[in-house]
């Protein structure tokens, strides 16, 4: 790579990569210097993102292929949000529960006590705590030297890109393990809710 710019390559290099999920989105910067992100905001389904993730199946750690299943109670959403990087970040979470998770996965759209929108991704698998604080609190960089990666889990982007495209939506990010699985929450604001019904 030499002399190619590593801003530029990295950022190019996430946009590649972005197509391969079923959103077919990439991400777009305001500053790729300084990594910014930005968002294109518009109404869009839930329930036609959850029911895309829903549709993904890959290889797990250990080469079997692992699919993912939509919750029966999913509730049927819109919201005013980024549909592209919503996707990806949910693609993520997809990625990493079939790499590190159990064998029953599934995705759902919920809304919480208060009103907030709850994207979730479950799995019976056993979550090692440790890494994943580290990697969920790793901030997501551009132009970061890509051969220092350690890539046996993918790119080490997924957590940390995720965290960052949540932020961006006003929202929060978690990631717990509990006896009987894990579950990752991306949670929206409630007003991305209210402001994707017509006035």
């Amino acid at each position: 790579l030499g002399s190619l710019n590593s801003h530029l390559w990295s950022s190019a290099f996430l946009t590649r990569g972005a197509d391969h999920f079923k959103g077919g989105g990439s991400i777009k910067f305001a500053d790729v210097s300084t990594g910014e992100l930005r968002l294109n905001e518009k109404i869009c389904d839930l329930g036609e993102i959850v029911a895309n993730v829903a549709d993904l199946s890959i290889p797990g750690e250990d080469g079997s292929i692992k699919s993912i299943a939509l919750c029966d109670d999913t509730v049927p959403l819109s919201a005013y949000i980024d549909r592209d990087q919503i996707e990806l970040a949910l693609n993520n979470l997809a990625i990493n529960a079939f790499r590190h998770g159990g064998d029953d996965i599934k995705v759902g759209c919920f809304r919480d006590q208060a009103g907030n929108i709850e994207l979730q991704i479950t799995d019976d698998g056993e979550l090692d705590e440790k890494i994943a604080n580290r990697a969920r609190h790793q901030p997501f960089v551009v132009g970061g030297n890509i051969r220092n990666r350690d890539t046996r889990g993918g790119l080490g982007l997924g957590l940390p890109l995720t965290s960052k495209i949540v932020e961006l939506h006003g929202g929060e990010f978690s990631l717990d393990a509990f006896p009987d699985g894990t579950k990752a929450v991306i949670r929206l604001p409630a007003w991305r809710e209210d402001a994707a019904v017509p006035s």
